[in-house]
């Protein structure tokens, strides 16, 4: 991961502040220092890596549950597809309960 990959101005803030004061307690050479800030900093890089994975993840899941599928009737055949590849000729099949994914004429 890397310094371009942090969305958040503040975890990047303080991931710059904290690199700075951890080189700087090595050239000190306060060593306990050094390595506590270096692992207090990884462990909020791997906690906020995680973070944005579990919602990106979500909002992939919340993306698919809301695509809209039409049930259609194609080559003598009723195929479920998504709503936005239907086309000006196809014929939906509706049953109660179905929102129309699209402006269509009615047959009876």
């Amino acid at each position: 991961m890397h310094l371009a990959d942090i969305d958040c101005p503040d975890q990047e803030s303080h991931c710059i502040a904290s690199g700075y004061g951890c080189r700087v307690s090595f050239i000190l050479g306060q060593f306990l220092e050094g390595i506590a800030i270096l692992v207090a900093l990884i462990i909020n890089v791997v906690i906020g890596f995680g973070t944005e994975l579990r919602a990106a993840r979500s909002m992939e899941a919340l993306q698919q549950m809301t695509r809209r599928h039409a049930k259609m009737l194609r080559q003598s055949k009723i195929q479920k597809i998504d709503a936005a590849k239907l086309v000006p000729i196809d014929i939906l099949v509706l049953e109660g309960g179905d929102m129309v994914p699209a402006d269509r004429g009615q047959l009876d």
